[in-house]
């Protein structure tokens, strides 16, 4: 199984950036980082663990200060974001 370190890696050049340009984040509040956002959302996605523990992971790794709400809320943001990394891969299909 690939660690998320390793999926993180794997992201296409610009994600950081594109983070930003497609408002996953907005305001520096809570999770302040496009690499400290995407670690929290593989870890979920990868883990299946819920948005209170998400709040809690946050805090125990100085990923961010989220309740479990905000952080729902920014993982909504992260939908265009999350087209974006997969464009190159749609081109294969």
């Amino acid at each position: 199984m690939i660690s998320i370190i390793e999926a993180i890696k794997g992201l296409p050049e610009g994600y950081e950036k594109a983070c930003y340009s497609e408002k996953a984040i907005e305001r520096r509040r809570g999770i302040t980082n496009p690499n400290d956002l995407m670690m929290l959302n593989m870890f979920h996605l990868m883990n299946g663990t819920s948005l209170m523990e998400i709040s809690e992971i946050a805090k125990l790794t100085k990923l961010g200060n989220v309740s479990d709400v905000a952080y729902m809320k920014r993982f909504e943001k992260c939908n265009d974001w999350f087209k974006w990394i997969n464009r190159p891969l749609a081109k294969l299909f």
